[in-house]
């Protein structure tokens, strides 16, 4: 091949690195107790959940969950998966690539080809020039009157042009390939992972790098409805209550299930993140994670709250577009005010209470915010309220 092949980095980019991150200040969640159950027809798993509400008072919420819902929630980002997933990514990546070296090869051999023909025709007569286009090559003899210092300058001349044209057309056909080979993945790849709840996107400093992450947006989106009995279970103890109230109970909840950066081998995988369903099942999570499943609850609860979900380095949470009080931390979001809320635990951090590594971003300027992530609110996928 005479074009060079470009060779596009995959970077797994998923925000979950905050193992280390636990709160502090302000009281703590003992991690509630959990049990959970199949039915004799194991077609769904019993969970029931004891912890402190609010006010101290012993809580007991009881739900009923598809297995189907469940499995298919653990596959999303299992680690064969992902190897599955990332070998095919690769492999539609090298098909564009041969492909297009074939294409970009012909091409720089045939416009070589039509310039060496035009120039042989200037040449004097008694020059016979081949050209071999298999080998983007030529050979150049002669047969005449000429002395030999006068062929070897012709053909000293002959070659110079030669090799500066092919410099030339090989310099201009290498960066059509590239160009169209990266507009080509940008195009084909991303695709690809945004079917398996990825987004693919090539990195701003860096365009040969192809920068994966999760697409918690649509992971929230597609989960809502498979968490749904959980969010009836938290309306049916919420029922009369403020819309804020109704946050600070869902999010204390998901708070005092135990912290776990998700990357031992019984925690479905290595990434760092498990979907909104599967963190209830295994009854452990992260930042990310937490901060995803409190997005699909309130996406069933109170499905015309805005919402966004943050992630920062070392550090994911939600914002909510619900009226502020004085004392609240908030971050604009499309030129509104939302208002903190931080799943992770284990401190109970009540809705609007920022945690301290999350201050340095509320003030800042979006764009420099690695991910501002917008939630769709549950009316547009004709979502009802379970209350």
């Amino acid at each position: 091949m005479m074009l060079k092949r470009s060779f596009i980095l995959y970077s797994l980019v998923l925000y979950s690195v905050a193992a280390s991150l636990f709160f502090v200040g302000g009281a703590f969640a003992q991690p509630q107790q959990f049990t959970q159950s199949s039915q004799n027809h194991a077609t769904v798993s019993d969970y029931q959940y004891t912890f402190r509400n609010l006010s101290g008072q012993r809580e007991v919420l009881k739900f009923t969950l598809d297995k189907h819902y469940i499995q298919r929630s653990k596959n999303r980002f299992s680690d064969s998966k992902r190897r599955a997933l990332f070998k095919k990514a690769k492999k539609v990546s090298d098909t564009i690539y041969g492909e297009l070296q074939a294409k970009y090869n012909d091409r720089l051999k045939a416009e070589y080809s039509r310039y060496l023909t035009a120039e042989g025709k200037q040449l004097p007569d008694g020059f016979k020039l081949e050209i071999k286009k298999a080998q983007a090559g030529w050979q150049l003899s002669y047969k005449g009157y000429f002395s030999q210092k006068q062929v070897k300058r012709i053909i000293t001349a002959f070659r110079k042009g030669a090799d500066s044209q092919w410099a030339h057309l090989s310099q201009a056909n290498k960066k059509a390939y590239q160009q169209e080979s990266q507009q080509l993945i940008t195009d084909t790849v991303p695709q690809l992972y945004k079917q398996h709840f990825y987004i693919a996107r090539r990195n701003k400093a860096n365009q040969s790098i192809l920068e994966v992450r999760i697409d918690f947006a649509q992971v929230i989106v597609e989960e809502t409805l498979a968490i749904r009995p959980l969010a009836k279970a938290i309306a049916d103890k919420t029922r009369g209550l403020s819309d804020r109230e109704v946050i600070a109970y869902a999010l204390r909840f998901l708070q005092r299930i135990p912290y776990d950066n998700l990357k031992s081998r019984n925690a479905m995988g290595s990434i760092g993140f498990v979907a909104p369903l599967t963190l209830i099942d295994i009854n452990k999570g992260d930042c990310d994670t937490k901060s995803a499943a409190l997005a699909a609850l309130i996406r069933n609860l109170l499905p015309n709250v805005g919402m966004a979900m943050v992630l920062v380095p070392g550090h994911a949470f939600l914002a909510l577009d619900i009226p502020a009080k004085n004392s609240d931390s908030t971050i604009t979001v499309n030129g509104r005010n939302y208002v903190v809320v931080e799943p992770t635990g284990p401190a109970l951090s009540p809705v609007g209470r920022a945690h301290s590594n999350s201050h340095p971003y509320l003030t800042v300027d979006t764009d420099q915010i690695k991910y501002l992530l917008n939630i769709p609110g549950g009316n547009e996928n004709n979502i009802a309220s379970v209350f």
